[in-house]
């Protein structure tokens, strides 16, 4: 059984129409996986008048079923919930008065990204020349040979001296990629927290076997990461999963 993981985004292009949702539904041998990444989109996005949360959570169900993967201390675990009982309890006072806390946070997080590609000395113009498969072990390289002994470093010992394990790995390494204006998200008042729950999306997508995202910025990222850390989950975009799997089976 082929396991796919579609991110938040296919499930708003399916709500609006531009995928027609028994397509996803008639493929044999394929099962759907929806996240805590889901759930707390969802519940991010409630303001929006044109939001149904019941829709959403019909939409998921229809996909996904009870196929879900729980945010883990080290590694994400499938687990067999329901989203509306899934988002019961993200949707908990205490579990919206963490989230709030978390969100502020991030959206305070001021980063010249000018200076810290001079530091580096690369040229903004050339980073999105890189490829995917080699932009962190550039940037590894670039922070192990600074000039300034004091700033000396690399990735796997900052992600070791700040303790970072399991989806912080994958938050760090999102957000160093974005820092360095690799495929960078458009600045937005959401763009910070948007990035943390894309960063929370490929995390859980980790365990399925193909990771479909319509957003070009978030696929290189993610092949980014996952070659970073081995991860062989394959990444497609919405036509090219279309392409070769719905219009073939």
């Amino acid at each position: 059984m082929v396991k796919v993981y579609l991110d938040n985004n296919v499930l708003v292009d399916i709500e609006e129409g531009k995928y027609d949702l028994s397509n996803f539904l008639l493929l044999e041998n394929v099962e759907y996986y929806y996240s805590s990444a889901h759930i707390g989109e969802l519940i991010e996005g409630l303001n929006l008048k044109l939001l149904s949360v019941d829709n959403r959570l019909s939409l998921i169900e229809n996909l996904c079923r009870t196929n879900y993967i729980q945010f883990g201390a080290t590694k994400p675990v499938i687990c067999r919930e329901t989203p509306k009982e899934v988002f019961k309890l993200e949707n908990k006072p205490e579990m919206m008065y963490l989230r709030c806390i978390l969100n502020n946070s991030v959206s305070n997080l001021i980063v010249d990204r000018d200076k810290f590609l001079e530091i580096l000395k690369i040229r903004k113009i050339d980073i999105n020349n890189i490829s995917p498969q080699n932009i962190l072990n550039e940037l590894d390289y670039a922070l192990s040979t600074m000039d300034d002994n004091d700033e000396k470093m690399n990735i796997n010992n900052y992600l070791k001296a700040t303790d970072a394990i399991g989806r912080a790995v994958y938050s760090t390494l999102f957000n160093l990629l974005d820092f360095a204006c690799y495929y960078k998200d458009k600045q937005t008042v959401h763009s910070d927290i948007a990035r943390m729950y894309d960063a929370s999306h490929a995390y859980c997508a980790q365990l399925c076997d193909f990771f479909v995202s319509q957003d070009k910025r978030m696929r290189y990222k993610t092949e980014a990461v996952y070659n970073y850390l081995g991860i062989g989950t394959k990444i497609m975009s919405t036509a090219n999963y279309i392409k070769d799997f719905v219009l073939f089976n």
